[in-house]
């Protein structure tokens, strides 16, 4: 999804393998960002209405594959603290370039609407 695209992602708590598909792309430029150096980008997980971010967004790290970042949702989806509801996702990029480390957040939030499994 890119910034002028973003739409609600719907997911089911306790799938152990949802993949989320981002596609980073520059505003002024219309163009793929990779994100060139950085070391880790993660997304930062909050039920929305709520300001504490859920100790599961450790566990949501992207891979770069083919221009697209792939979160793994399966750490947050079969978490405990994770109930039927929204929740909103933020994308941080982390630079292993200084210490401390630098970072980058992605300006647009992803919507994700979480439903509880059929018994």
């Amino acid at each position: 999804q890119d910034s002028n695209s973003m739409s609600t992602v719907a997911v089911v708590k306790g799938d152990s393998k949802s993949n989320l598909q981002v596609t980073l792309v520059r505003e002024d430029l219309g163009t793929t960002y990779q994100a060139g150096g950085s070391t880790i980008v993660r997304m930062r997980l909050r039920k929305v209405g709520t300001t504490t971010v859920l100790p599961t967004s450790a566990g949501v790290v992207a891979t770069l594959v083919n221009n697209n970042y792939i979160f793994d949702l399966g750490t947050f989806l079969t978490h405990s603290d994770v109930s039927e509801g929204y929740y909103e996702g933020e994308i941080e990029l982390e630079f292993g370039d200084t210490s401390p480390s630098t970072f980058q957040t992605i300006f647009d939030p992803v919507s994700i609407q979480v439903r509880e499994a059929f018994g």
